[in-house]
């Protein structure tokens, strides 16, 4: 991750998680944002409110304005294979010489108590003690949220206090519940201790280091060093195919872990490119790319998913839902070989 001198990165960071995807909020965002900060049930304990798709014009410059001017990031939160929002988070009011910034969040009603929240913050979390380098988050609740107040202290917020009447809000004095999380807390260390692998959106300058993985795991199955070499530009990937495809790779501690991509042809979707490193085989990630491939997949409205599989591959895409369809030629150095086809039925 490339990061400037006040260690935000230069590239938005995008987090791909198997119940939402936290992106960039875009100016072609303003109707799903109005109709969050303005919806009855939302406002009612948040801060900030519209009554117009112009007035929220406004919050659209702010988001812009606090990565432009280093003050703050916020994500908005979709759903797997979705570009609408449900919502949003991140942070504000960052202060770079204490090491402080505000938490915030919010999410439309009809998507509450689906723990959403509970899967967005520890990711966001993670980012801003452990890539930012914050030492203290700030978060303000009014006393009749009790949702979010519990969605904190589940997190390891601890309570601070309470600032008697500090608002004034809808005709009356507001106090609000302060809470906190230190970088030296015991939940803020086993969030930065979490080595759970992170989905991110691939790029086109990951396509040399997930070439050489796809190498490495199709050897890693034994095969003649003949049989690589025919194959080594079916598994080199350029930029131009990570960029115009759904490609999605898992990384924990500054490795890729493995990736997969998503590609429509004249016989429809395919989940081409499912590779997991050697080196981290048998740690759950294939199962969990292939999960989140097929959560894209139903969000594009994909009903039938195929994948033309190694055979030594077919035992696990099986375990995963998909049933074996056919078999296809695929003769290697002159000799004949079968490749099974396998397909997830997604309209069930």
């Amino acid at each position: 991750m490339i990061l400037n001198m006040m260690n935000l990165p230069v590239e938005f960071p995008e987090f791909f998680l198997p119940d939402c995807t936290l992106r960039r909020i875009h100016r072609r965002d303003v109707d799903a944002i109005f109709a969050g900060l303005s919806h009855p049930q939302v406002i009612a304990h948040y801060g900030v409110s519209y009554d117009s798709l112009e007035a929220t014009g406004e919050q659209m410059r702010w988001y812009d304005e606090l990565l432009e001017e280093r003050r703050g990031i916020w994500w908005g939160i979709a759903l797997p294979g979705r570009e609408e929002l449900v919502g949003a988070c991140g942070f504000n009011d960052w202060s770079h010489a204490d090491r402080s910034l505000d938490i915030g969040y919010w999410l439309m009603p009809e998507h509450w108590g689906r723990g959403l929240m509970q899967a967005c913050l520890p990711t966001i979390l993670n980012f801003a003690l452990g890539t930012l380098g914050v030492h203290r988050i700030h978060a303000d609740v009014e006393p009749e949220n009790s949702a979010s107040a519990r969605l904190l202290e589940r997190l390891g917020f601890l309570l601070e206090g309470t600032l008697r009447d500090v608002e004034y809000k809808n005709g009356g004095f507001l106090s609000l519940h302060q809470y906190s999380m230190l970088a030296t807390d015991p939940a803020a260390r086993v969030l930065l201790a979490d080595d759970t692998p992170t989905l991110r959106p691939s790029c086109g300058r990951d396509a040399p280091a997930l070439s050489a993985l796809a190498q490495r795991s199709k050897a890693h199955w034994g095969y003649p060093e003949a049989w690589m070499e025919a194959w080594e530009a079916a598994l080199t990937l350029t930029p131009a195919q990570l960029v115009g495809h759904y490609a999605v790779l898992a990384a924990a501690n500054g490795s890729t872990l493995g990736f997969y991509g998503l590609e429509r042809d004249e016989d429809g979707w395919k989940l081409e490119h499912c590779w997991v490193d050697p080196s981290a085989m048998m740690g759950g990630h294939g199962r969990r790319l292939v999960g989140h491939a097929l959560a894209v997949a139903r969000g594009l409205g994909v009903t039938t998913l195929a994948v033309e599989s190694d055979p030594s591959a077919q035992a696990f895409y099986e375990r995963l839902g998909a049933r074996h369809v056919r078999d296809v030629s695929r003769p290697v150095c002159g000799e004949p070989r079968q490749l099974p086809v396998l397909e997830w039925q997604l309209g069930d």
